[in-house]
């Protein structure tokens, strides 16, 4: 059978998707009160900047290669129009941090309607600054369980093999 048949209906399907649980992180700013410069001994105007988290759900979806690449452009983008990178000069690690924030605003979906984004890719910039670098490791670790999980036939032969030895209680 071909893949358009399989794709039109050929074959058995079933939803997918995983749900991951992680924190963000919200910075709120507020001006100093006179009360506080004198609590705090802050510098009288300044904006005091406070931080907060949130245990929150999505639902981890495949990314397929259209999006991954489109993913690729956005972060190429971004850093190109970062005022950090006007000499065009943009570190190799920086590019791959900014491809692994493209990748999880599109691997990430609404864990009440997977159908929707998590996060538009208009707030993008609010995204980054909600995940902490850790947080992002830990996505993407699990994004590749996911996918580890999913797509058995991509075990490597030790992995087989520990699967066997514990199938059979050794």
């Amino acid at each position: 059978m071909q893949l358009g048949d399989i794709l039109d209906g050929g074959a058995e399907f079933h939803p997918v998707g995983r749900e991951v649980e992680f924190h963000v992180l919200k910075n709120t700013y507020e001006h100093v009160s006179d009360e506080k410069i004198a609590e705090d001994r802050v510098v009288p105007g300044v904006v005091g900047e406070r931080q907060h988290k949130a245990r929150v759900k999505a639902t981890l979806r495949f990314v397929d290669e259209q999006l991954r690449h489109e993913g690729d452009r956005q972060a190429d983008r971004f850093l190109r129009e970062s005022p950090l990178y006007q000499d065009g000069v943009i570190p190799p690690q920086k590019r791959t941090e900014e491809e692994f924030y493209c990748f999880l605003i599109r691997a990430l979906r609404n864990s009440d309607n997977p159908a929707e984004p998590f996060c538009e890719l208009k707030d993008y910039a609010r995204f980054r600054r909600a995940l902490v670098s850790e947080v992002v490791s830990y996505l993407l670790r699990e994004y590749k369980r996911y996918v580890a999980d999913e797509y058995p036939e991509l075990a490597t032969p030790e992995q087989v093999a520990e699967v066997v030895e514990e199938a059979l209680g050794k």
